[in-house]
């Protein structure tokens, strides 16, 4: 009937059996639950680490599962519950919130939409007592930025931005405005992410262009960075921003001050080396060569 309709295009016998054959798949409650986890986990299995689902399938799967995995119920679900989700005929739900958790129930009786009665009342009650609807996002706009400081006075100051927690477009975008906002004083610019535990690609991007552009500006730019949270090093190297870490260390406002100025010590010393080597070579360059007759 579908293919007469045009909605199959192919041949139904292998979407038949396909379909067949993912329902009859033997699994349990826990089975479920490490399925909802792995979508939650962008793909990766949560007990092996292994990435068994592409990101791009991921989001593909929770975006059905949010609209529709619900059956006629999709809509009440997305208002009242949350949380991607998709139930079977046998009853049981899997929901998925993207980087918290995934969650399974199991109880046969259906209601009027073939969904488990005790499982919807379960993921209402989850959500309500949890905070677990996809829509209560925090506001990582504010908490991205930690705090902005203006170290000492005159042309050797220094600007000090503290970032914390996980940095998406929002939070990055506040960042940029601060600093735009903000007087610029002295020469330096120290931006210190060892608060942060996970940069978007987007923010990355972000925050790379806004170095950059403080670079060109004629600012000394200092990343104090302990984990590596910044990843796209060659860009950091070409542009010539200094990479502090101390993975030891306690971050405040006065030990990035000392670490920034224990490395501009460092850079003095490597360049007062370097001109001392260069004088030398100078000196033995323009001595004249012995002669054969001496």
């Amino acid at each position: 009937m579908l293919r007469g309709h045009g909605i199959l295009t192919g041949d139904p016998t292998g979407a038949v059996q396909g379909y067949t054959r993912q329902c009859s798949l033997m699994v349990t409650v826990k089975d479920l639950a490490l399925m909802a986890a792995t979508l939650a986990n962008y793909g990766v299995h949560p007990v092996t680490g292994e990435q068994v689902v592409p990101k791009t399938v991921v989001r593909q799967v929770l975006s059905v599962m949010f609209t529709c995995g619900m059956y006629n119920s999709a809509g009440d679900w997305a208002t009242q519950v949350g949380v991607p989700a998709k139930s079977g005929v046998g009853g049981g739900i899997i929901g998925a919130v993207p980087g918290q958790l995934g969650v399974a129930t199991f109880s046969p009786r259906l209601d009027g939409h073939g969904n488990s009665v005790r499982g919807v009342e379960l993921f209402e009650q989850f959500s309500d007592d949890m905070g677990m609807h996809v829509m209560n996002v925090p506001t990582v706009a504010r908490s991205a930025l930690r705090a902005n400081y203006q170290i000492g006075s005159g042309d050797e100051s220094m600007r000090l931005i503290q970032l914390q927690g996980r940095i998406r477009f929002a939070g990055v975008e506040r960042v940029i405005r601060e600093i735009v906002e903000s007087p610029m004083e002295g020469s330096k610019v120290a931006l210190d992410v060892t608060r942060v535990y996970a940069v978007d690609e987007v923010a990355q991007s972000m925050l790379l262009e806004l170095m950059r552009r403080l670079r060109n500006d004629g600012y000394k730019v200092y990343l104090i960075d302990n984990d590596e949270t910044i990843t796209n090093t060659d860009a950091l190297r070409s542009m010539g921003v200094k990479v502090l870490t101390n993975p030891a260390a306690v971050t405040s406002a006065e030990s990035d001050a000392e670490r920034v100025a224990e490395a501009e010590a460092e850079e003095a010393a490597e360049a007062a080396a370097l001109e001392a080597l260069n004088a030398l070579e100078s000196a033995k360059a323009e001595q004249p060569e012995a002669s054969e007759s001496e």
